[in-house]
């Protein structure tokens, strides 16, 4: 089934112009329904329609990793937007890299590609494993695990091309900077069985935590620091606008954004508050061709974005609402 929405080539085509690059945006408002359900006022606050919705599957059995009804059904009325899908069809919680490498799970990655063409999505974006650098997922790679897991990846893509109907983008997709695993590119499955490359940002890593309403938030400085190390530090963003240029991919941000979230083991927030030049810097790389981003998605998820109303949020972040509407609003 062809979609109206544009091919992924077309889109980026389309929206390529001599004074830089307009890229496709995309958002992630929350799992299903209730992401669908939050859709409408976020398109109001933008000015305009996502062209991206972002979701993620359960990890906790078999059929909620093979895109169960109540996922196919909610994003069925979202037809011009293209699914991106995290967490996909590598194995619930349970399983392991050395398991799937030797296909005990095979037959389940060929259910997931059957339902998503099934259900319309025959052209989603697949970050399988997606952030398996770091250790807060089930399905973290350590060093130990890192030939497992390209012999994984390859069979997952083998398994999910071989669906009838399918023009699934496979994208392999790290958290910026150094985490559990120090060097995620040693993973890298190789050219053939990667589409793209997403790298997720954060404006995270600061030194001090502090209490929203209580400390002082970080001060300009510190803000600076901490988007030097983004960028330029080790696994930073230009080592992997790099790494994309030499394995001649595309580069995605398939999630960024501000860290407003409280680490419940301490009651601080490590993040760097309203900091609407983070925003402002993001949107120049987004934009500059030379980077080559073709899409992006803001983590919008309730009470952790920009876009909803500031007296319901842990942390207000008014000018970074602002600047972010001005950016990317129409």
């Amino acid at each position: 089934m062809f979609k109206k929405r544009l091919g992924f080539m077309a889109i980026a085509l389309a929206v390529v112009s001599l004074t830089g690059c307009v890229r496709p945006i995309g958002v992630y408002r929350g799992p299903g329904q209730w992401g669908i359900d939050q859709m409408g006022s976020y398109q109001q606050y933008l000015g305009k329609p996502v062209e991206y919705v972002l979701d993620y599957e359960d990890i906790d059995t078999w059929s909620n990793q093979t895109w169960p009804d109540w996922q196919a059904q909610a994003w069925a009325k979202m037809p011009n937007a293209r699914l991106v899908l995290g967490g996909t069809g590598i194995f619930p919680e349970g399983g392991s890299w050395a398991e799937a490498a030797r296909g005990a799970y095979d037959q389940h990655y060929r259910t997931l590609g059957q339902r998503l063409v099934a259900s319309g999505q025959e052209d989603a974006i697949l970050r399988g494993g997606h952030e398996f650098n770091g250790d807060w997922f089930h399905y973290g790679v350590d060093q130990s695990e890192v030939g497992d897991f390209i012999t994984a990846w390859r069979r997952w893509v083998d398994a999910m091309r071989a669906t009838p109907g399918q023009r699934f983008v496979f994208e392999w997709n790290p958290t910026v900077g150094t985490e559990a695993l120090r060097h995620p590119d040693d993973a890298y499955p190789g050219d053939q069985w990667v589409d793209e490359i997403g790298i997720d940002v954060y404006d995270g890593w600061y030194n001090r935590g502090w209490r929203p309403g209580v400390d002082a938030p970080p001060t300009r400085a510190e803000q600076d620091a901490v988007w030097d190390q983004i960028l330029n530090g080790e696994r930073g963003l230009v080592f992997w606008r790099d790494f994309a240029r030499a394995h001649k991919k595309n580069l995605a941000f398939p999630e960024w954004g501000l860290e407003l979230w409280i680490i419940e083991s301490d009651g601080l927030c490590h993040g760097g508050g309203d900091n609407p030049l983070f925003i402002q810097r993001m949107h120049e790389i987004i934009s500059d061709p030379a980077w080559n981003v073709w899409w992006h998605a803001f983590w919008e998820q309730p009470g952790f974005g920009v876009a909803d109303p500031d007296s319901g949020r842990q942390i207000p972040v008014p000018q970074s609402r602002a600047m972010f509407k001005q950016l990317f609003g129409r």
